[in-house]
């Protein structure tokens, strides 16, 4: 990273929140949802904005671990679970950004 990459890095990192709830439908762009300062915050954005956008039944929803890749440390998707055994992923996951400089 150069310098000057990293002093972008830093400047993102004092500015946003280090969470974000995401929709990511599979066939389009990406949805940001919420950023937040807290895993709660996040996963509750995400679950109310789910809500705004369908009938799903909250209390069939599960939060999943994924793999996270380089630019995050938690990656978590929402699933729906069904009567049948199945379950879906609805396109929702909530992910925290590792921080690039040390926290002040």
């Amino acid at each position: 990273m150069t310098n000057r990459h990293a002093a972008i890095a830093s400047e993102i990192d004092a500015i946003l929140p280090a969470w974000e709830a995401n929709y990511e439908p599979g066939n389009v762009s990406d949805y940001l949802i919420a950023l937040a300062n807290s895993e709660a915050a996040a996963k509750g954005a995400a679950i109310a904005w789910l809500q705004s956008e369908s009938d799903i039944d909250p209390a069939r929803l599960e939060w999943v671990e994924q793999p996270h890749g380089q630019r995050h440390d938690r990656w978590l998707d929402l699933i729906q679970n069904h009567d049948d055994g199945i379950a879906t992923d609805t396109g929702v996951n909530v992910r925290h950004r590792f921080r690039r400089t040390p926290a002040p």
